[in-house]
């Protein structure tokens, strides 16, 4: 055996020990978290007009189909996209999945989820509780990994799941905030995925200003802010609209429960309002954004997928601005038409297979906008 390996072994299981004792109680940090989540309202505007039946067709496309296509329903980004059109009280026609409660059991519980993923979704760390993070290794990957750090969490606290629900792991049952607890004492403001991580606080910690991580590095919201200001607007998964999102929503969350230094949430004001100026002035003919919807640069090839991708998340993010920011009704109506054509046009159970999440954006911006 290579001399190194046991010294890299010690350091690797000495790291997390050293890391639990510099941080507080687990009991001290439950305590900071909210019970429930701050909620964002997402404006419902009918200014397009919509086919009743060609509505329900897209509706029931995105239903879940696990005995049909098990491939479809396979992994938590499917499952959180799919409550996040349908809602918590929806039914559906399959026959392992025929409600919105079995598919958010999926999540929550290990027996349910270890069905539908073949592993399970949570565990117990030493700080709390985590939902399995992307895998670095594509050979360690499972159906039950999460696409991006913190999303499941951060989608379950969108939806309005109290942060006192239980959560059922294999060997354990811990409370959603357990999973926050984690998130905290891991948290870096460098980590490669930003965006869901900081929905996740924005929305579980105010009046809470600022946290620690395992190593006594403490950060507040105001870091967060700066961060996620320094960033090129179009960079980061699906162009960078995630964390437009979590600036609104950090911005939202600040008029409800002040979260910013005075300075710092000026500078979030004006940061969201140089995006909405840039994204309503880059607005295609046909009412979409391509991948440079804030540079304004021309796109060659760009397809009508990617165009409904980046519409739908800038369409979704738009119904969510504060009250005295929101975009023209006109840009919004242009968004939703060209949305509701490729929803009506090119949408399928076989291409859904393919782009369930980004497509599901799009559907949720003309559920909001369709008279």
């Amino acid at each position: 055996m290579p001399l190194f390996l046991p010294l890299a072994l010690a350091l690797v299981l000495l790291l997390p020990a050293c890391g639990e004792q510099v941080r507080g109680s687990h009991a001290e940090s439950v305590a900071t978290i909210r019970e429930q989540p701050l909620r964002v309202k997402q404006q419902r505007l009918p200014v397009v007009d919509v086919d009743a039946e060609v509505w329900a067709r897209i509706v029931a496309t995105f239903g879940p189909r696990v005995r049909r296509n098990g491939a479809l329903f396979s992994t938590p980004s499917i499952c959180l996209h799919c409550l996040r059109l349908h809602g918590l009280n929806a039914r559906f026609a399959d026959e392992l999945i025929d409600q919105s409660e079995d598919v958010l059991a999926a999540l929550l519980q290990f027996k349910c989820g270890k069905q539908l993923f073949h592993s399970r979704i949570a565990v117990k760390t030493r700080f709390g509780a985590r939902f399995r993070p992307p895998s670095m290794l594509p050979q360690a990957a499972t159906a039950a990994d999460e696409s991006h750090i913190d999303q499941v969490l951060a989608g379950l606290l969108e939806l309005g799941l109290p942060l006192t629900s239980r959560l059922e792991l294999d060997d354990a049952q811990v409370e959603l905030r357990d999973v926050v607890v984690d998130s905290i004492a891991n948290f870096s403001i460098e980590q490669p995925e930003l965006e869901w991580t900081a929905i996740s606080l924005i929305l579980s910690l105010p009046p809470v200003r600022s946290w620690q991580n395992k190593y006594r590095e403490s950060f507040s919201f105001d870091q967060l802010a700066e961060k996620l200001l320094s960033r090129s607007p179009e960079f980061g998964a699906c162009a960078g609209i995630h964390a437009l999102n979590a600036l609104v929503l950090l911005s939202s969350v600040d008029t409800q429960v002040a979260v910013l230094d005075p300075d710092v949430a000026a500078r979030v004001r004006r940061g969201v309002a140089d995006r909405l100026t840039r994204i309503i002035a880059n607005q295609r003919e046909d009412g979409a954004w391509g991948l440079n919807w804030y540079s304004g640069l021309a796109e060659e090839r760009v397809t009508a997928d990617t165009l409904a991708l980046v519409t739908g998340h800038l369409g979704e993010c738009l119904l969510m601005v504060p009250e005295d920011m929101r975009v023209p009704t006109d840009t919004l109506r242009r968004a939703g038409e060209w949305l509701y054509r490729y929803l009506r046009d090119h949408l399928t159970p076989d291409s859904l297979a393919q782009a369930y999440c980004p497509m599901t954006h799009a559907a949720v911006t003309v559920r909001q906008l369709r008279r």
